[in-house]
């Protein structure tokens, strides 16, 4: 999967682009808000800050964008 957006300070660990495996263990620190990934087969999975592997349905509202991505057209 790869990093499609993001919080700023969580694309300071995984930046936009870098791939990383479906079954890797994603680690954010606590400040960290969330990273979006986009599977290679599709669809979208997003974690939250202050730890390892937390699954959030919708990034939380932060008033920024960490991104450019759009999503699939």
């Amino acid at each position: 999967m790869s990093v499609v957006r993001g919080s700023p300070n969580a694309l300071a660990w995984y930046p936009l682009g870098r791939i990383v495996a479906v079954d890797a263990k994603i680690c954010l620190p606590a400040n960290a808000r969330f990273v979006t990934f986009q599977k290679m087969d599709g669809g979208l999975v997003t974690y939250g800050g202050g730890g390892c592997n937390k699954l959030i349905r919708e990034p939380p509202p932060s008033g920024q964008r960490g991104g450019g991505w759009e999503g699939p057209t």
